[in-house]
């Protein structure tokens, strides 16, 4: 280490300090580190795929089609003066309009006068079932 070239090995001695001898430190130091990075991220790889596989196992795919009538999922909030366990949480029926990307549709409420879409995830939609009361 650089700070053990400063301190002298014997008493009447003191090791001086070469640049030379900086300069090999410094470039094995950067070779250490860039090979214990590389390594990191090729674990941090493996972890992320081994996970994603235990994720992926139990998973079915989701798929809606436009024109499809749907419910989103709406959490409730303490502040809005609901208890979670008394509110509704699935709202709808909406509409699916398109599909901005495998995850992610465009819906909008249905009856509504003013047409106002937006984006939701699929993991907030599920399928609207019609009861008859």
């Amino acid at each position: 280490m650089p700070q053990d070239l400063l301190i002298p090995f014997q008493e009447r001695q003191q090791r001086t300090v070469r640049t030379d001898d900086l300069d090999i430190y410094k470039t094995r130091l950067l070779q250490i580190l860039r090979k214990t990075y590389d390594y990191l991220d090729e674990f941090k790889q493996q972890y992320q795929n081994k996970y994603k596989q235990y994720y992926d196992r139990n998973k079915k795919p989701i798929q809606f089609q436009i024109g499809d009538k749907v419910r989103i999922h709406y959490p409730i909030s303490e502040k809005e003066g609901l208890k979670y366990k008394l509110g509704v949480r699935w709202r709808g029926p909406f509409i699916i309009t398109a599909q901005l990307d495998p995850v992610t549709y465009r819906v909008k409420k249905v009856g509504d006068r003013i047409i106002t879409t937006f984006p939701i995830h699929v993991q907030r939609i599920k399928k609207y079932e019609e009861t008859i009361e």
